[in-house]
């Protein structure tokens, strides 16, 4: 058939052009090798989250009349969506970075060395000897938008309340220790807010009932006053008291980036595919023999 193009020509080319074909995607590989292993280690460490439970009786009940005092008694769903926006935020990472070692963690951190157990730094930026920036000091700001927004990741589960949260670094170590380190303070942010709101609203209260003769607002606001005490009784004595790990963090054994195996065979098709073209076009008198029998 006239019209069929010619793979018995187009595999003799080939072959006698194997040996370009092979020292192009050789040279494919190698560089493939080579920017892989240029790649540090990544280490993803996660944890599960639930919100700790609620002994307010009164939210539900009250929360109109609460909310006329400016008092809010909010739901469980009402904090999970408080506890994602919480940790997503920038006022939350500027009170994170006060903590000693944190920022240049996460802003200069470069590499990681397992013997040692070392983070290196990048060398324009940060120098461990000294403690200082070589440059001028990231804001926190700059820290979220560069390095915490694409490494930090936080889902929720619109089912369960559940809140899963992912961190990467260089360090499997450090990617633990700033998870634990988001807990914990995400509980103590929550717990003083809490603690904060609860004893304005416990004045605001009591100067009011005073004033109140009505019987059943008086027994209303006596439920809300207990609900407040009940806040602060449990801000006191609760360790996790917004959000409750239902596993603890772990040390990541394994990295999760990059793929050494993957970014090999890329680039080995990548280089087979471009030989193999290169070699095709260097033969261009087999595309004129095609198209002429196309044409036909």
């Amino acid at each position: 058939n006239e019209n069929e193009v010619d793979f018995i020509g187009l595999v003799s080319i080939l072959w006698l052009s194997k040996y370009t074909i092979i020292s192009i995607t050789s040279i494919f590989i190698i560089c493939g090798v080579l920017i892989s292993l240029s790649i540090p280690d990544r280490y993803t460490a996660s944890v599960l989250l639930k919100m700790s439970e609620d002994s307010s009786s009164a939210s539900s009940q009250y929360s109109g009349l609460a909310s006329m005092a400016g008092i809010s008694l909010s739901g469980p769903g009402d904090k999970t969506a408080y506890a994602v926006a919480t940790i997503e935020s920038k006022g939350f990472l500027k009170h994170l970075v006060s903590f000693k070692g944190i920022k240049e963690n996460l802003y200069a951190a470069e590499s990681y060395d397992k013997r040692a157990n070392k983070i290196s730094y990048k060398k324009d930026t940060f120098d461990d000897v000294s403690n200082k920036w070589l440059s001028s000091e990231p804001s926190y700001i700059k820290v979220h938008t560069r390095s915490v927004k694409r490494k930090l990741i936080v889902k929720e589960d619109k089912n369960t309340k559940f809140i899963k949260i992912e961190y990467e670094h260089v360090s499997p170590y450090f990617a633990r220790d700033f998870l634990e380190l988001v807990i914990r303070e995400l509980n103590n942010v929550s717990r003083k807010k809490d603690l904060v709101e609860s004893s304005d609203a416990l004045e605001y209260l009591y100067n009011h009932l005073e004033k109140t003769k009505q019987k059943d607002i008086r027994e209303s606001m006596n439920k809300i006053i207990k609900n407040q005490l009940e806040t602060q009784m449990l801000a006191n004595v609760r360790e996790d008291y917004l959000v409750t790990p239902v596993d603890p963090v772990f040390i990541p054994e394994f990295k999760s980036y990059p793929s050494r195996s993957i970014i090999c065979i890329v680039a080995a098709l990548l280089g087979g595919f471009l030989s193999i073209l290169l070699v095709l076009i260097r033969r261009s008198n087999f595309f004129s023999d095609v198209k002429k029998r196309i044409n036909l």
